[in-house]
């Protein structure tokens, strides 16, 4: 309002016409009522004015309090923690999402500080920050692990801003706190993604090679034992060579399983089968010192899920409690049973819909638990143990796992008595899955022309010696090629071909193209110790006849190649 800003000049004006009306002297003329008039009427307009000038400051002022309001009101509820510390680093002033992050009460965080809540190790680039915020007057960012009051940790960034003097001495700094816990938790899962990626591909290539070996070495064994009569010393020699082969052949299978990447495949499985899969594993894994005893029942205990990811979980609670006790000793107990959960108990106690669960406890003799870390016992990095000792994720990962499962964890401890876990999977509803058959069977013999190729030569003169004690005639190469060239100027000479999958110049899978090109209905058995290139399944949408993984019991090829055949022995 223009006719309001210059109102102090008007007011003086006015003041001095009534001073001078007032003052006039007794000889002078009196004022006339039109003057006096007019003076009123200026005085009226110029309070009016006044007044509205005042209601409009009014005005102002109301919406100046409602922004410092709603300012207060998005400080203090912001998603993001702010703090402001004075020159003596105390904390002056603090919102809610600080408090969170800390773990404390406001009145508890004020006059306290920052430097108390920041863990041990990122203490220093925390005070260094501050000190590059104040020498240089630019915003410092670093990242640093908070430990709450409770005694559990996060992840923030710190954004630092200083309000320096004319000196460049720091009057306070201004702090934004971004949490990243779950920033840095995803991280660390990519992380161990791509490392279990890696040791995927590295056993995949050991895989190959060993089980190539083993191939020879349990082949040889079988062909052995033709000649070895029952209850001779070297008979038995021979079965326990076979039986360490056969243990090395599970293990490489084991470790597969347990790092290969792939998705999430819920299937209908044998929880039973994959805890003794895992036991298998764990001896070789825990020390010596700590024993393993498993209670298992003789009936299948069917569940629908992904076996590495529940193996995984297994391997994570047995190898905790093994670790607890790595120099005292003591034993692992594992048990699985079926439990009927009605709904007022599993309501309660576990979050779980009422019916059947499998439940496989995992048990110890180490010292226990202390209760007042038991509600952080699944929390991400929290851990008891030292450093390199583990990263805290484990048993974040065994309780993400089962919840993933539709099932639960439950914990039973008491210090020096050791501890339990349970988890609580949902038994699959249905019929039985097939038990697959025993080790043990008839070998089943033939006639007929293979032609064999594999580039390990060990691997052609047993599987040669194999083949033909089982009656067939067998033309055996190293070169793929030159076994091509064969089979182009005698088509109608082979009635199967075995072929290995990996080999230089020319993989299982090229050559059996090639094969099929000169004569279609060709049958060809594809063997491979390990290959991220094919399996069973794409190897039966090819065509292929069959596919064998090495090593392969002699009765195991016997079938496999009268099936591919598909005419009796």
């Amino acid at each position: 309002m223009p006719h309001t800003r210059n109102f102090p000049d008007k007011f003086d004006a006015l003041r001095d016409q009534a001073e001078a009306l007032v003052e006039r002297r007794p000889d002078s003329a009196p004022p006339s009522p039109t003057d006096v008039l007019e003076l009123i009427d200026e005085l009226k307009i110029h309070q009016a004015e006044l007044e509205i000038q005042n209601e409009e400051l009014k005005r102002a002022q109301d919406e100046l309090s409602d922004l410092h309001q709603e300012y207060e009101r998005l400080y203090e509820f912001a998603p993001c923690g702010y703090l402001t510390l004075n020159a003596k680093r105390i904390v002056t002033r603090a919102n809610l999402a600080a408090v969170g992050l800390l773990g404390e009460t406001k009145l508890g965080l004020l006059q306290s500080g920052l430097g108390l809540f920041v863990a041990p190790g990122w203490v220093d680039p925390y005070h260094a920050a501050l000190q590059n915020a104040a020498a240089t007057g630019e915003k410092q960012s670093v990242e640093l692990m908070l430990k709450k009051t409770n005694g559990s940790a996060g992840w923030v960034r710190a954004d630092i801003e200083a309000d320096r003097d004319d000196a460049g001495a720091a009057l306070q700094w201004r702090m934004v706190l971004l949490d990243t816990t779950e920033t840095k938790a995803m991280e660390d899962q990519l992380r161990q993604a791509r490392k279990m990626e890696s040791i995927g591909t590295l056993t995949g290539g050991v895989a190959h090679d060993f089980n190539n070996i083993l191939f020879v070495i349990l082949g040889n064994t079988e062909l052995a034992m033709d000649f070895a009569p029952e209850g001779k010393p070297l008979r038995k020699c021979l079965e326990q060579i076979q039986e360490a082969g056969l243990r090395g052949a599970a293990t490489v299978k084991q470790l597969l399983n347990f790092s290969r990447s792939s998705d999430k495949t819920f299937n209908r499985i044998d929880a039973v089968a994959v805890v003794r899969e895992s036991i298998r594993f764990l001896h070789a894994t825990i020390p010596a010192a700590v024993e393993i005893h498993a209670d298992l029942p003789d009936r299948e205990t069917a569940i629908f899920a992904d076996a590495t990811q529940i193996q995984q979980a297994l391997m994570n609670l047995c190898i905790n409690a093994a670790q607890e006790m790595e120099e005292t000793g003591g034993t692992v107990d594992i048990a699985v049973e079926i439990e009927t959960l009605e709904a007022p108990d599993a309501a309660r106690r576990l979050d779980l819909l009422p019916g059947e669960y499998v439940a496989v406890t995992v048990s110890d003799t180490g010292p226990g638990i202390d209760p007042d870390i038991a509600d952080r016992l699944f929390d991400p990095y929290f851990t008891t143990k030292e450093v390199g000792k583990g990263s805290g994720l484990g048993l974040s990962v065994v309780h993400g796992i089962v919840k993933n499962h539709r099932g639960a964890v439950s914990v039973d401890s008491r210090p020096g008595a050791g501890a339990a876990f349970t988890l609580y999977l949902p038994l699959a509803a249905g019929e039985r899955s097939e038990t697959p058959p025993g080790p043990h069977g008839e070998t089943l013999t033939g006639n007929e022309k293979i032609l064999f190729i594999d580039d390990e030569k060990s691997i052609v003169k047993m599987a040669r010696l194999m083949l033909e004690g089982l009656g067939y005639a067998v033309q055996a190469f190293q070169d793929p090629a030159k076994a091509l060239a064969l089979f182009r100027e005698k088509p109608d000479h082979f009635d199967l071909v075995i072929t290995d999958m990996t080999m230089p110049g020319m993989t299982g899978v090229q050559l059996f193209k090639q094969l099929k090109a000169v004569r279609p209905n060709i049958p060809v058995l594809l063997c491979t110790g390990h290959s991220s290139l094919i399996d069973g399944e794409e190897a039966e949408q090819l065509g292929i006849a069959g596919f064998v993984p090495k090593p392969m019991a002699r009765r195991e090829l016997a079938a496999a190649i009268r099936k591919a055949l598909g005419t009796p022995p």
